[in-house]
């Protein structure tokens, strides 16, 4: 159990009311944290994600030698669609699939990364964000893949997490080892003058780099952070917590967690603009409703494409999915041939089904949440 669970579980008996009981409203600090307990969670549920998104697009990626990737994730705007991928440089496709650019390169030199842990795009300044597993400084390049300058923080960063709070800030929250020397748990970066960079050091969240066993172990935990909410939600594994950045008070404050089965489990939470979405791996995804604090166990099924199922990848305010053509094409046929699909959407499947037999390359499901 994570320090951060123990204090709330000595606070529940000074909790408010809740309903329903699967989640607590605890005070920390003279503000509200919920706590979901996963024992009162026993609905389960086929989730539609209409619930979720308005509508859907279909993008087949360009068809040539340049557009392939392995995706490790993906990040968006509404003109473009960035891929991070497991080994190779940051491409970049605009809305249409149509390849851009890369964005700079791996390697060692200037302008290069040697890893890319997140990326941030970010239209109005035709700049895009790039932070490294590893490394001294946030790269910036332009929308061709241009290398144009880079922000160093006080200390190296480490699985840094980026979001833009205004357009002259740059946010930043990272994994803080506590043998470092220059200590921080997040910064604000004034992008026109970086000397004005203001830090926030959070023991709390901060880890060992090695154990007792004189055993490197700061490097099994991550940092997660999607940005679907304009609040700069980050969850880092070794508190087992959701926070928010606050930029302008310079503050971290806890705002959900849970209360597990399983102390052994392990857990993500996305923040959505209308729900907490918690996956439990090797186990289940919990759906909460903000309003009615109402949770679920979910089953997403994409009912834009035949009730299929779909795993719930949701950032920068899109749920997607990218595709394989030939496995979209055996999954169509199959769902074709069984009849278990929506009343109406024969016809529709059909397009679909020769949509992904003609697809050279891989094909992106892009939905836009509900705000």
């Amino acid at each position: 159990m994570n320090v951060f669970f123990f204090f709330i579980s000595c606070m529940i008996l000074f909790s408010c009311t809740s309903t329903p009981k699967n989640l607590e409203t605890v005070l920390v600090n003279d503000k509200q944290v919920l706590v979901l307990d996963e024992s009162e969670v026993t609905e389960k549920r086929k989730v539609p994600i209409s619930e979720l998104v308005d509508g859907y697009e279909l993008i087949p990626f360009e068809d040539s030698q340049n557009a392939y990737f392995k995706m490790q994730w993906m990040y968006f705007t509404e003109n473009y669609i960035c891929v991070r991928q497991e080994n190779g440089p940051v491409k970049l496709f605009d809305k249409e699939g149509r390849f851009v650019h890369n964005v700079g390169d791996e390697g060692h030199g200037p302008g290069e990364y040697i890893s890319a842990y997140d990326v941030l795009l970010d239209e109005k300044s035709q700049s895009i964000y790039v932070a490294p597993f590893i490394g001294a400084d946030i790269l910036r390049y332009n929308f061709q893949g241009d290398y144009t300058g880079k922000l160093t923080p006080m200390a190296q960063v480490t699985k840094g997490r980026l979001f833009l709070p205004s357009d002259s800030v740059l946010s930043l929250v990272h994994l803080c080892f506590l043998e470092s020397s220059d200590k921080f748990t997040a910064a604000n970066m004034v992008l026109s003058d970086p000397k004005k960079t203001s830090y926030v050091y959070n023991e709390a969240l901060a880890v060992r780099l090695v154990n007792e066993k004189n055993e490197g172990v700061g490097f099994n935990q991550e940092v997660f952070s999607y940005r679907n909410t304009d609040r700069f939600a980050f969850y880092i594994t070794s508190s087992d917590t959701l926070y928010h950045y606050d930029h302008q008070k310079d503050e971290m404050q806890a705002v959900f967690t849970m209360k597990l089965e399983k102390e052994s489990d392990f857990f993500l939470v996305n923040e959505l603009p209308h729900h907490y979405l918690t996956h439990i791996f090797n186990n289940s995804i919990i759906l909460t409703e903000k309003e009615t604090g109402k949770s679920c166990q979910a089953e997403f099924i994409n009912d834009y494409i035949g009730n299929t199922p779909i795993f719930p990848r949701i950032q920068d305010g899109y749920l997607f999915m990218n595709m394989d053509p030939e496995t979209m094409t055996e999954e169509l046929k199959k769902t074709l041939e069984s009849g278990d699909y929506p009343e109406g959407q024969e016809e529709h499947l059909r397009k679909l089904l020769e949509l992904f037999a003609s697809a050279k390359n891989d094909v992106l499901f892009r939905a836009k949440l509900k705000k």
